[in-house]
């Protein structure tokens, strides 16, 4: 008996067509001889191909993209909203330094208090900052330069403004202070910074609302995880860091020498070289420098790099202190104090960008903190140094004294190791 042969369309479900036509693509590939397997045209019918969206148009979906953007374009908003409040916190202390220059001859005549006495302010100034780090969360330099240097897009740039913006206050303070110290009612000047401290009080109270540093980087964005393996607490990390203790260095000097000729050049202009009564201006002369160095030297550091210009502006503003030392001309000393001011105004920032380069991410708003810390000691330290030289050798000791100290910073500088380790 004989079996005819008949044909059979072939009939399968979704899965089995999609196993089929693997299995035919694969009989395809293969060097043996062809395979029987021949799927119908039938069944291809009977599968429903969905459409793929490309890759392309799935990352320009606006569903997809309209919450992140809209998180990053507050973020970004926050940040410079932050910026803002801290630029307008370190005008605040760029006005109180400025301040003292014109003042501290009218100090010394209202109260009839030597070098040594009137050289407290600038100790006091130093305490008092310090107890707002530890009430308030923000001292002088300190945990603000810290915070400043946490923001990571244009950080270089944005912290060469926020301390150009110290420079700012420390400028027009005495423009002001000077024309105070010519009335009888001197001391309505401080009314003036009563008035700003209270704005800056109620403008980081608002923006900040006294949370701790690590919530409000993290409002914009900035989560600062700690990757160290070591067994050793945070703060002694910190205090192991050789790179700290170098750059700590430079600061105590560096702040030291700025607000000593800050505020000692307008009481050196009036007893050694005669100056008049308008010799506070000179003081204004030296912060608008320093401002201005912050602000228009920045692509020169780019240019030739920051270590290279770090070697040039110490030795120069060397050269020009042994210009007011050595030579007794009131308009050529007013305008070295100016170039002096220039060439010390990048040094800081330059220190400060060096800092964020070598030092571990999770340790670096505590090591800035400290670093800012031991500069405020400095601002403190040498000028009360150079009131007490001063009381027994004359105000003429105010140049050596500055000479040796910009010296030693130029060493610190060339100490400073420059490149992190492995």
């Amino acid at each position: 008996m004989s079996l005819s042969s008949t044909t059979v369309d072939p009939v399968f479900t979704p899965d089995e067509a999609y196993l089929a036509s693997g299995a035919a693509s694969t009989c395809l590939a293969s060097p043996r001889p062809s395979c029987k397997v021949n799927l119908a045209e039938a069944f291809v019918d009977a599968i429903e191909l969905s459409p793929v969206t490309p890759v392309e148009k799935q990352n320009d979906d606006p569903e997809r993209l309209s919450a992140p953007s809209a998180k990053h374009r507050a973020q970004k908003t926050r940040e410079k909203i932050q910026f803002a409040a801290l630029c307008w916190f370190v005008c605040l202390e760029g006005w109180n330094d400025g301040s003292n220059g014109p003042l501290l001859p009218r100090i010394q005549k209202v109260y009839g208090v030597g070098y040594a006495v009137v050289s407290l302010i600038f100790v006091f100034a130093c305490l008092s900052n310090v107890i707002l780090a530890e009430r308030l969360g923000f001292g002088k330099n300190a945990n603000s330069v810290g915070y400043v240097a946490c923001i990571k897009e244009n950080a270089e740039a944005k912290m060469s403004i926020f301390m150009a913006v110290y420079g700012a206050g420390a400028l027009a303070s005495p423009l002001v202070a000077t024309q105070f110290s010519h009335l009888p009612q001197w001391n309505l000047h401080f009314l003036t910074s009563l008035g700003i401290a209270i704005s800056n009080t109620i403008a980081l109270s608002v923006v900040f609302r006294l949370k701790p540093q690590e919530e409000c980087l993290a409002e914009i964005g900035i989560v600062d995880v700690n990757n160290s393996t070591s067994e050793h607490s945070h703060l002694r990390q910190i205090f192991v860091n050789k790179d700290v203790h170098f750059l700590a260095a430079f600061a105590l000097l560096y702040v030291g020498a700025e607000v000593t000729v800050g505020g000692w050049i307008v009481t050196f202009i009036i007893n050694a070289r005669g100056g008049g009564s308008s010799s506070g201006y000179i003081s204004t002369g030296f912060f608008g420098g320093l401002m201005v160095g912050r602000l228009v030297l920045i692509w020169f550091n780019e240019k030739i790099g920051e270590r290279l210009a770090l070697y040039i502006y110490a030795v120069l503003a060397i050269i020009f202190e042994l210009v007011i030392w050595f030579v007794p001309s009131l308009v050529g000393d007013a305008v070295a104090v100016c170039v002096i001011g220039v060439l010390l105004g990048p040094m800081y920032p330059i220190a400060v960008n060096h800092a964020r380069r070598v030092l571990p991410r999770w340790l670096l708003t505590g090591a800035i903190g400290w670093i800012a810390g031991v500069g405020q000691a400095g601002s403190a330290m040498v000028p009360f140094m150079v009131g007490a030289i001063a009381q027994k050798s004359g105000i003429q000791t105010l140049q050596p004294i500055d000479w040796d100290t910009e010296s030693y910073d130029c060493v610190m500088g060339v100490s400073v190791p420059w490149f992190a380790s492995s």
